[in-house]
């Protein structure tokens, strides 16, 4: 036994564990397929059939009808870009805090 096992307190390999295929993976849908089914259930498709159509919930449904039932495909786009935007800001804000703490141990270990 090597020392990682050792650590590990004889933990069964994790590439030997059996993977559970009974649970179903999630599925995504785009924004815009969301705009789509909500706006095909106001021009009168039944919420039922677009559900069984996705393979999502009624409640699924309800919850995108609330979140995005005012928006159109260019707010969406402008959405997503606002998400990347923010993405990378907030990447560039870690990495200037990082910048910040390793020049700080630098200065205090040369004093």
């Amino acid at each position: 036994m090597g020392p990682v096992e050792m650590l590990l307190g004889g933990l069964p390999n994790h590439q030997t564990t059996p993977i559970n295929t009974t649970t179903m993976s999630k599925k995504r849908h785009t924004k815009e397929a969301q705009i789509k089914a909500i706006r095909d259930h106001e021009s009168g498709r039944s919420q039922a059939e677009i559900c069984k159509e996705l393979n999502i919930t009624a409640q699924t449904f309800y919850r995108w009808k609330k979140q995005l039932g005012m928006m159109t495909n260019p707010d969406v786009r402008r959405l997503k870009e606002l998400e990347k935007e923010n993405k990378e800001l907030k990447q560039m804000l870690a990495d200037g805090l990082l910048r910040e703490r390793i020049l700080k141990i630098v200065v205090e270990k040369k004093l």
